[in-house]
């Protein structure tokens, strides 16, 4: 057996002797997961294999009902469900491709060339008619052609054509895996459907582990404690502005020099850590913070996206404690892509949080807002 192999093989031996002993495991997973188990561990933790063979051909099965919906039928179909899963298409693919542009999984060419060929497989007649119907000048620069709804048609099924069935089914890049995964959370969970910042998410757990599994992580973490993030994703966001809420008095509680600072240069927490508490650091960090951040948060739940924020201002503190507003700000915009993040982590444990001081911010905040 070749030498990684073996170190590979051994290290997931440790871990799962490990994971029996919650003590244990909780020292191991916070010093970080070696990335050649880290998929395998995550799988373990989150408990899927189990998850997925009582599930088996689910995955598969909601694939297939996403792709259902006829090519040239408007988004605003007639059922409000129809309406609902239209809004979410438009939306994922438009998250799509803000999603980690800049890594080599979601930027490669494999939807284009699966649209091109299903482009090519249609009659050379109708696709030119459907052009010609569809080109961008037809659809704006001419209202005499017809009246708006009639155009707000036209561009939905040239939209359509370009995210045809095939497309979904067939293209096997980063950007196909994802696309799949966030519209077959939308329908398996019709109430929340799709919400931005689910995509980076999802996408984080695409580059670990196959996609049926990021799946079922993703479903798992949504709805399953430690976790438990759907409630960020619903229509009444209460669950945001509780851990903005719960973020605030922390940083009150351990940095109080800090938070006067802020609150005097008219700094509110959601000015700087909302993307991170709500995406989990996924959206903009480093990878190899992200990565560890969610080890612990897969493992232990909420009180490590908190202990990492409190490194993140720790490790500040002493700059931002000389700047004013319009410099708090601009160090907030660069920081995610100038920090450390072992030494990021190595921080975060270091605070003495507990689980108790969350629950005490999260039982005042439901006091104020009449929340059980």
């Amino acid at each position: 057996m070749h030498k990684q192999a073996r170190k590979k093989v051994k290290n997931g031996r440790e871990y799962e002797k490990a994971a029996k002993n919650k003590k244990k495991l909780q020292r191991r997973v916070r010093k970080g997961i070696p990335n050649s188990i880290r998929g395998m561990m995550w799988v373990k933790l989150a408990d899927l294999d189990k998850k997925i063979e009582k599930n088996k051909g689910k995955y598969d099965a909601l694939v297939q009902e996403c792709a259902k919906s006829p090519r040239g039928i408007s988004f605003s179909e007639n059922r409000e469900t129809s309406k609902s899963r239209g809004t979410h298409k438009d939306t994922i693919e438009r998250d799509i491709n803000r999603t980690f542009p800049r890594h080599c999984m979601f930027t490669d060419l494999t939807d284009r060339n699966v649209i091109l060929a299903e482009i090519d497989r249609l009659e050379v007649n109708k696709v030119q008619k459907d052009l010609n119907e569809w080109t961008p000048n037809s659809i704006w620069s001419s209202s005499l052609q017809g009246s708006s709804e009639e155009q707000d048609s036209d561009y939905e099924n040239y939209h359509q054509l370009s995210m045809a069935d095939d497309v979904l089914l067939n293209s096997t890049g980063g950007q196909g895996r994802l696309r799949r995964v966030l519209r077959a959370y939308s329908i398996y969970d019709n109430e929340v459907g799709y919400c931005q910042g689910m995509n980076f998410i999802a996408a984080t757990f695409l580059t670990f582990v196959p996609e049926e599994e990021a799946f079922w992580l993703l479903v798992t973490t949504m709805n399953e404690a430690p976790c438990q993030m759907r409630l960020l994703f619903d229509e009444s966001m209460s669950a945001s502005h509780r851990i903005l809420y719960v973020a605030e008095k922390l940083i009150q509680q351990f940095f109080p020099l800090l938070f006067k600072h802020l609150e005097k240069e008219t700094i509110h927490v959601s000015m700087f850590a909302t993307q991170w508490l709500l995406t989990l650091y996924t959206s903009s960090f480093p990878f190899d913070l992200v990565a560890r951040v969610w080890d612990c948060f897969i493992t232990e739940g909420w009180k490590i996206v908190y202990r990492v924020m409190l490194a993140l201002l720790e490790l500040s503190r002493a700059q931002l404690m000389q700047l004013k507003f319009e410099e708090i700000l601009g160090h907030f915009r660069t920081l995610p892509s100038n920090v450390d993040g072992k030494k990021v982590m190595d921080t975060a444990i270091t605070f003495l949080l507990k689980t108790k001081h969350i629950e005490k911010y999260e039982k005042q905040w439901n006091e104020e807002n009449n929340e059980r």
